[in-house]
């Protein structure tokens, strides 16, 4: 079995055919998820309570996370897009629970857009309840006439 795949095995250059080069763009977004990472770092380990250190870290980070969900597109940037979503879930996590500051966002939105589904579940429980109260009033009004 050893010499079946030491003889299918061609050498160091096994991965060839998935090896994908890094150009410009892509080495600027890796670029762009670690000084987003690194803002954030700083942001989460400032000693300052309520500080106004603290809190400039907070709001750069949420707005460079903003900027950075414009240039992703799920379809051809899907790795990009999944890394933004790690960190919006480790961002709003870490501001459940942490500092107290008036003009950082508490919470960040997906970069895959809004739960399609949750929405339409919300809309049609709505309607349905609307179509329940109405019902109710016109047949109180109806009764007492």
């Amino acid at each position: 079995m050893i010499n079946v795949q030491s003889s299918e095995s061609h050498g160091i250059d096994v991965c060839n055919e998935h090896i994908e080069e890094i150009n410009d763009k892509i080495f600027e977004k890796f670029e762009n998820l670690d000084s987003l990472y690194d803002m954030f770092y700083k942001f989460t380990n400032t000693q300052e309570k309520m500080g106004d250190t603290k809190c400039d870290l907070g709001k750069s980070c949420s707005e460079k996370y903003i900027n950075l969900i414009k240039l992703c597109n799920p379809v051809s940037h899907i790795g990009f897009c999944k890394a933004l979503d790690k960190f919006k879930d480790t961002y709003n996590n870490h501001m459940n629970d942490g500092p107290e500051c008036v003009n950082v966002l508490r919470y960040l939105h997906s970069p895959f857009g809004t739960d399609k589904r949750r929405t339409f579940s919300i809309s049609l429980i709505t309607i349905f309840a609307m179509s329940i109260i109405m019902f109710t009033v016109y047949k109180v009004n109806a009764i007492s006439l």
